[in-house]
């Protein structure tokens, strides 16, 4: 039985200044409800940021292939917006976005 497994990383964007802070992205989980909806949680620090979005799945030999952006759609939380600092979320529903 060939199991494929998903891989979701909220990205961090920021603008550099020489004396600003660098936002950090920790204490990622990632989790996914009967209906298949992902829920992925984390904690922004230091400084707020704009949260993007990526995926990889693998092809079943330990391979790993990025999700393309048009297949991420149906996310909603605190993902693709500037995003405070604090313990934050966000979801996708794969079944509607990537067949």
């Amino acid at each position: 039985m060939n199991s494929k497994q998903l891989l979701l990383f909220p990205a961090l964007v920021s603008g550099l200044c020489a004396s600003a802070s660098v936002p950090t992205v920790s204490n990622v989980t990632t989790t996914q409800d009967a209906s298949r909806r992902v829920t992925v949680t984390y904690t922004l620090s230091d400084e707020p940021g704009i949260v993007t979005l990526t995926a990889q799945t693998n092809r079943g030999d330990d391979v790993w292939i990025d999700v393309h952006d048009s297949n991420l759609t149906y996310v909603s939380g605190d993902v693709n917006k500037i995003v405070q600092t604090g313990n934050r979320s966000l979801t996708w529903q794969p079944r509607k976005s990537w067949p």
